[in-house]
């Protein structure tokens, strides 16, 4: 947001359409909010809600262990006494996890809402020139390592590896942007003090941005050399997460299907 301002009058504006007033009497900023009120109510609330109610609903209240003994290998075999529709449907939320942790799909999607989303609402007014929400994120990544790999909520070890992984390059992500977001700023104003001493004819305007940065973090780091770590971050993320792909198609190939005789849907077993 930014902000006009006289002696008897305030009046503020959005960054991305300046035509639009930030009152609530103006029709246009009404529309707008009334958009994000029920979008943020629809994803950051109802849904979470929603995978919890489902999670809550499908969770197995006993479990019946059968075990299969084949080539001289024993497979225990662990199915609910009641496979409904129901919780065929919602696989997708609590498949990859063990039964004891069968509700981690909604702390993880918290998760991901409190970084992608509240965390906008720390320090509104100058949120965009601190680095508090930076720091509020990083504590939340630090947080969910810690407590991913004392959990160890996935049923699949490599599932677990990619996920303390990415984590771990999310927080790298993170503390680039505070030195992205510190150098850039002392960049700014290295260049408009600069430009105001030049215009004014006086000498020099002290200690450049890059000097800063360097003093502040050490080695020759800028803003463009943070900037240039989170792209290699992402795309190494992205290069982990292929292989992760491709190495469990490969082991996917001669692992058998055991289909239960109450049910004709295969279940693969990883042993």
């Amino acid at each position: 947001m930014i902000g006009d301002t006289d002696k008897n009058n305030t009046t503020t504006t959005g960054t991305d359409d300046r035509n639009v007033t930030c009152d609530k009497t103006e029709h246009n900023y009404k529309w707008i909010l009334q958009i994000f009120v029920a979008s943020f109510v629809i994803w950051c609330v109802a849904v979470p809600l929603l995978f919890l109610a489902l999670l809550l609903s499908i969770r197995p209240r006993s479990i019946q262990r059968r075990h299969i003994t084949t080539n001289n290998t024993t497979i225990t075999i662990a199915t609910p006494h009641h496979n409904t529709p129901l919780a065929t449907g919602c696989r997708f939320l609590s498949n990859e996890y063990k039964d004891t942790m069968i509700l981690w799909e909604f702390v993880d999607v918290v998760r991901k809402i409190l970084l992608t989303g509240i965390v906008i609402f720390i320090d509104v007014e100058g949120g965009d020139e601190r680095i508090l929400r930076l720091l509020v994120a990083i504590v939340i990544c630090m947080a969910y390592s810690s407590i991913i790999s004392l959990a160890c909520p996935y049923k699949r070890t490599d599932d677990l590896n990619l996920a303390v992984v990415s984590n771990t390059l999310l927080t790298i992500c993170f503390l680039a942007g505070v030195i992205i977001h510190q150098c850039k700023e002392e960049e700014d104003t290295t260049t408009t003090t600069t430009t105001t001493t030049t215009t004014t004819g006086g000498g020099r305007g002290g200690e450049t941005g890059h000097d800063f940065c360097e003093e502040l973090f050490g080695l020759s780091f800028d803003s463009y050399n943070a900037t240039l770590v989170v792209v290699a971050l992402t795309a190494t993320m992205l290069i982990v997460t292929l292989l992760y792909i491709g190495v469990l198609a490969v082991k996917s190939f001669g692992v058998p299907l055991l289909v239960h005789s109450s049910s004709s849907t295969p279940q693969q077993q990883f042993g």
